[in-house]
């Protein structure tokens, strides 16, 4: 009896500083390259009882060449940023040289050294490290004189492009059998001779994540569309299988990747409106990437020609 009452009393000690450990832990963590010297890693905060001072935590950010995980120490590494509570994302500037893995961890004063690891929730599950050949996509543009916006007016002094519309002349005769038609929009000349033309189309983009060759779960699951149907060229069935995937709940990183390769499979087959939907759900996510994307949805996608 005695040993069973042990037993329960170990068993529900242990439960709570498990349940304690997950509580107070970050969750769906991610480090993408962004250029030759950055890394971006973002990550979730927890949802904590309001009766929690969080002042009182801080974030710290660990990078290691090997991955931790389990009940282990942090001891033998040198954290690379402590952070406020409320922060989700760093930007770190590792060495050109090498992968990492990177752990972040909520600590108190009074924390020990001692943390419960898990990849994917708090440590990344894949060593990342700098882009060597940055890829167009993340190479940023110096902001000219033009583009910058004016001080006074908060204007920029380059105006945006804009579509010229011009309503049909009053001075046209009107048919009676149709005046009670609602105005028609046409587009001028040089705007009908652009809309003949095909936009051009960017070169298929693919994540670091489906080129790996050891991937597990979502993240095989999503290699797998990747390499078998868009690949191919099989848009059709691409967009049938990412809607299949992106229906299911999965990581916040595995969605915007999701998103992202459905927006392009949608640009390919021409569907341009839904697929500038796509990447303007990710446009915060992957802001350098989705920009050109997003330029070649608006240059396919344009109003109807209304003809006389």
């Amino acid at each position: 009896m005695k040993k069973l009452i042990f037993f329960i009393i170990s068993f529900l000690t242990i439960t709570f500083v498990f349940a304690q450990d997950v509580r107070l832990m970050v969750s769906d963590i991610h480090a993408e390259p962004v250029n030759s010297q950055e890394i971006f890693v973002s990550w979730q905060l927890p949802n904590i009882s309001e009766d929690i001072d969080t002042t009182q935590l801080s974030l710290i950010l660990y990078r290691s060449p090997q991955q931790k995980a389990g009940n282990t120490t942090l001891e033998d590494l040198k954290p690379v940023v402590t952070l406020p509570y409320n922060t989700t994302s760093y930007t770190d500037t590792p060495d050109k040289d090498s992968s990492f893995y990177y752990t972040v961890i909520i600590a108190t004063e009074a924390t020990s050294q001692q943390y419960l690891i898990i990849p994917a929730k708090n440590t990344t599950a894949m060593a990342v490290q700098v882009l060597s050949h940055p890829h167009p996509a993340h190479e940023h543009t110096q902001e000219t004189v033009q583009d910058k916006p004016n001080s006074a007016t908060g204007l920029r002094n380059t105006p945006l492009p804009y579509l010229k519309l011009s309503m049909q002349s009053t001075e046209i005769p009107i048919n009676p059998e149709r005046k009670h038609d609602t105005p028609t929009f046409v587009l001028e000349e040089s705007e009908k001779q652009r809309r003949t033309s095909v936009p051009q189309l960017p070169d298929p983009y693919i994540f670091r994540q489906e080129q790996e060759t050891e991937n597990v779960g979502e993240d095989f699951i999503l290699q797998e569309i990747i390499h078998n149907q868009f690949a191919n060229k099989e848009y059709e069935a691409t967009e049938q299988a990412l809607r299949d995937f992106l229906s299911i709940n999965h990581s916040k990183d595995a969605i915007d990747r999701g998103t992202f390769y459905l927006g392009e499979t949608l640009l390919y087959q021409g569907k341009y409106q839904q697929a500038l939907s796509c990447f303007l759900q990710v446009q915060d996510r992957f802001p350098d990437l989705t920009s050109r994307w997003i330029q070649a949805a608006l240059d396919g996608y344009q109003l109807p020609i209304i003809e006389q």
